[in-house]
């Protein structure tokens, strides 16, 4: 078992919210955000198909369980939701993440939105997912306030001080917000530091909330046959302070490694393969071949 992410009940107005949790670092879920929310009860794959029919949207692929980007294929939303609802495997059905703008008057049905969000306008998106969807570790830049519509997440957190030890991709690649270590089965040979890592668990049912702070690492498991969330994100300077060093720790050590290792290796191996053919110039194949 793993430490649990605090809960409270309490309806946080935004100055409470942003002094306990925001500016503190502190992940917290919350349990009844959004009680005048219809969509808790009237968001559905279904009622989503009949409002948007064949609006196109990129649906993100994969070949396993596990979605580590939002790229894929271009599609209607239509013929999303009779994957989403199909037996077809988990990557093949795909997830999708629309801006709240495009839902139309169907985005009157989750507001206000939560009265702990402490900024004028976050940028809102609406995620929907497949039952045993997993979103791989990575942290993100911004605070994110995720309120469960339907289905339920299970979540396991990592504090920024941590970063070492989820061993984080390089920045100058695809990918660079995201760890290398697959937390449920770690290779401990290959990534040693990993074992001393704290992991911390929520379990976030419709009609909650969780919040995570900026620059904490997460991975996220889509449970029930139905699964949408809305999810508030926003850039708070005031609430950065206490980030900031891990962050710029983590960016200085990605640029050290890559500047240091990684791209002059790259380097030498482009070099060497190309001097047997720039060496060998006009001389025969044969010629070629042997001073290989």
């Amino acid at each position: 078992m793993f430490p649990s992410i605090p809960r409270t009940t309490s309806l946080l107005e935004a100055a409470e919210f942003e002094r306990n949790y925001s500016r503190a670092s502190q992940p917290v879920v919350l349990e009844n955000p959004v009680p005048d929310w219809s969509a808790l009860a009237d968001w559905n794959v279904d009622a989503f198909a009949a409002h948007l029919g064949d609006a196109e949207v990129v649906i993100g692929l994969s070949d396993d369980a596990v979605f580590r980007e939002n790229s894929g294929e271009r599609a209607s939303f239509s013929s999303f939701a009779q994957r989403l609802l199909s037996d077809m495997p988990v990557g093949k059905k795909g997830v999708v993440n629309l801006p709240m703008e495009r839902l139309g008057s169907m985005a009157e049905q989750a507001s206000p939105p939560p009265s702990t969000l402490h900024v004028k306008s976050p940028i809102t998106q609406v995620w929907l997912s497949p039952c045993n969807a997993i979103t791989t570790l990575h942290y993100d830049l911004s605070d994110v306030l995720v309120v469960q519509v339907k289905g339920t997440k299970r979540w396991s957190l990592y504090h920024p001080n941590d970063w070492r030890r989820l061993y984080p991709r390089s920045m100058f690649k695809p990918l660079g917000y995201h760890g290398r270590v697959d937390i449920d089965a770690p290779d401990l040979k290959r990534f040693p530091r990993f074992e001393a890592a704290q992991r911390f668990e929520a379990v976030v049912e419709a009609g909650q909330a969780i919040f995570v702070p900026a620059g904490w690492w997460h991975q996220v498991y889509s449970l029930g046959s139905e699964n949408i969330s809305v999810h508030y994100r926003w850039v708070n300077p005031a609430s950065q302070t206490l980030r900031i060093p891990s962050l710029l720790r983590l960016t200085l050590h990605n640029a050290f490694i890559d500047l240091r290792f990684r791209y002059p290796r790259q380097i030498w191996r482009k070099l060497r393969g190309s001097r047997p053919q720039a060496a060998s110039g006009n001389r025969s194949s044969s010629q070629t071949s042997q001073s290989r």
